[in-house]
């Protein structure tokens, strides 16, 4: 029989890559992917008298958004690397086949299925998934 322990796979030969990406990076693509956008000032954006520092606007298409119409409420998107909630909506506009390969990226590089991946395993597959992993 063959002791796991002294199995070595290389993920290389796999397609993964050994690039790390900081919680926030990631929480960036998601939020970004899910349509948040981030606003950074420009000398003519401040002279008009919006913020002097970067903010963050929720989805168009989001209750936050309908909320905050015509306010300038800040928001920040959700830390989809800490919040299985946020991670489980974000997972709701993935296609079929992205559910798929997220899936299959679960189970083969971390050796689990779906439901017992942490937040954190499960925006990193998100965003491989999604093809913005560096």
């Amino acid at each position: 029989m063959i002791n796991p322990k002294h199995c070595k796979i290389s993920l290389h030969k796999l397609g993964f890559t050994d690039i790390d990406m900081t919680n926030e990076e990631i929480n960036k693509i998601i939020a970004e992917f899910r349509g948040w956008v981030e606003y950074h000032p420009t000398p003519e954006s401040i002279s008009k008298g919006y913020p002097s520092y970067s903010y963050w606007t929720p989805p168009r298409d989001s209750k936050q958004f309908a909320e905050n119409w015509g306010k300038l409420e800040m928001d920040y998107p959700p830390d989809y690397c800490n919040n299985l909630n946020a991670m489980a909506e974000a997972e709701n506009v993935l296609t079929t086949v992205q559910t798929t390969t997220m899936s299959q990226y679960l189970h083969r590089r971390l050796g689990m299925l779906w439901g017992f991946a942490t937040a954190s395993q499960r925006a990193e597959a998100f965003v491989r998934t999604i093809g913005k992993w560096d």
